[in-house]
């Protein structure tokens, strides 16, 4: 998938330092029953994937879901300002081995990435910042735009891309990526949360299924397999037990390897 659309200098439809090539490898691709979700910030989510071949990865590309909500000014004196940081946390781990440690998983490699916002408002004008990380020695990018009422929303509303720089090499077989994210707002003058995202989640269809000769059925949801689902917390220090990772729930979010 190539990205064709407006680069983060000019819109942040894009947010990674530069335009170009995304995706250089989607081990899940975009594919129909997706929906933008926002799953609870402290749970850990966790999606298994087979690498095919080695690769240099530079970024994690991730869609996000923005959606803006614009302060109204009570009176002609009116002022305040909005904050809102959005954090990103991507774990990424490997099979210890394949003999008695076979279902317990190590940490391969961790990388973060955020988005911080801010919006000044008064009874004539909006001004609206964002920006973002776009490598991991904390270089990061920005966007400003100022109106004299809420058209700066039309930036952050809608499906964008997100990059979390990696960094990293990946030899060919099996990976985990467990997946985290935070919120925080501040306010001043005003109650309105301004900012908020959500994931790109595939959610997998219930299908009932049945053996030949036999009359009992089985719902059946998502991928079978170690190392998928919810974890409730992690250990990135030492060894993990895969049963760590519940099942129970098996939405898997959607990204991509990129190596621009």
């Amino acid at each position: 998938m190539a990205g064709t659309g407006p680069t983060a200098v000019n819109n942040p439809d894009f947010f990674v330092g530069r335009p170009g090539l995304i995706s250089a490898f989607e081990p899940y691709p975009i594919i129909s029953s997706t929906a933008y979700s926002s799953d609870a910030p402290a749970s850990f989510q966790f999606i298994p994937w087979v690498q095919p071949t080695a690769i240099g990865a530079k970024n994690l590309v991730f869609q996000l879901s923005m959606n803006a909500a614009v302060p109204i000014a009570t009176s002609a004196a009116s002022t305040g300002s909005e904050g809102y940081s959005y954090g990103f946390t991507a774990n990424i781990f490997s099979r210890q081995d394949y003999g008695a440690n076979s279902t317990n998983l190590v940490t391969y490699t961790t990388a973060s990435g955020g988005i911080s916002a801010s919006m000044g408002y008064s009874s004539t004008s909006q001004v609206f910042q964002l920006s973002w990380v776009t490598d991991s020695t904390g270089g990061t990018s920005s966007f400003s735009t100022t109106s004299n009422a809420g058209n700066w929303s039309s930036f952050a509303t809608g499906p964008k891309f997100f990059s979390v720089p990696l960094n990293t090499f990946l030899s060919a077989g099996e990976y985990w990526l467990g997946l985290q994210h935070s919120s925080t707002a501040a306010t001043s003058n005003s109650a309105l949360t301004f900012l908020s995202f959500s994931k790109l989640l595939q959610q997998w269809p219930v299908v009932t299924i049945g053996s030949l000769g036999g009359s009992a059925t089985l719902a059946f949801s998502g991928p079978d397999g170690m190392g998928i689902g919810v974890a409730s917390a992690i250990t990135t220090s030492t060894t993990m037990a895969a049963s760590v990772i519940s099942a129970s729930t098996q939405p898997l979010v959607y990204f991509a390897i990129s190596n621009v």
